[in-house]
């Protein structure tokens, strides 16, 4: 978001938190000094005890503090990874189109059960039975891939290929609660409202009107949430 800053009367982009607990059906938006440091959700998750689906930012990785970390077990986001290898085509569209196969097939599967309104349990079930095979495939995939010297690592597919090898096995646990989802677009979708109002309202006043907005957001968003019914902890 965009912040004046008082000392030199011009705007910075400065950093808003966006989480939703889908569990409770909560969002949750947090303004510090638009810090985007890991300090931030550190503190945010202080007493937190679960799992927390998010991409791969670095800040995310390892989270919780020393006295959480090992309650708070972080799910990857299959979304991200495909988005990177979408990226990738027009520089090697042979393998981005084989990761994308694996990765759309997979998405086929969990629009079936969602539309087929199947409970978490059979949902469970039949992830194990049908998509734990497309996982193995993909994994062999990256495997054989990020060792290919054909690929080079600073190319748009080498870095996706990086990024999902790196983010591979935070998936796996999709496989432990039909409840939770393969991605975590409740929480990019939680942030178009802040980023649809920053066009219309351009800037924060300061970093207090910043954090005043971020209870607003908390509060209206919440509203929408709660009519919603997914299950657990993303940001």
């Amino acid at each position: 978001v965009s912040v004046i800053d008082e000392n030199v009367h011009h705007t910075k982009k400065e950093y808003m938190w966006g989480l939703v607990d889908t569990k409770n059906r909560l969002a949750f938006f947090d303004y510090d000094q638009g810090s985007r440091s890991k300090g931030v959700i550190d503190d945010i998750l202080q007493d937190y005890i679960g799992t927390i689906q998010s991409d791969g930012y670095s800040a995310y990785r390892n989270i919780g503090t020393e006295d959480n970390r090992n309650r708070i077990r972080r799910l990857s986001c299959l979304a991200h990874i495909r988005r990177k290898f979408r990226e990738s085509r027009e520089n090697d569209a042979e393998h981005s189109d084989q990761a994308l196969s694996i990765i759309n097939g997979i998405y086929r599967l969990e629009k079936c059960f969602r539309r087929l309104k199947l409970i978490p349990d059979k949902i469970k079930e039949y992830r194990i039975r049908f998509i734990i095979p497309l996982f193995r495939k993909f994994k062999q995939w990256l495997d054989t891939n990020i060792a290919n010297p054909k690929i080079l690592g600073e190319s748009l597919i080498g870095k996706a290929i990086s990024y999902a090898y790196k983010e591979f096995d935070a998936l796996k646990y999709i496989f432990d609660n039909g409840e939770f989802r393969v991605d975590n677009n409740a929480a990019e979708r939680l942030l178009r409202p802040a980023k649809l109002g920053l066009n219309n309202y351009l800037f924060f006043g300061n970093h207090k009107n910043a954090k005043r907005g971020a209870i607003i957001y908390t509060i209206v968003e919440s509203c929408k949430v709660s009519i919603q019914q997914t299950p657990y902890f993303t940001l």
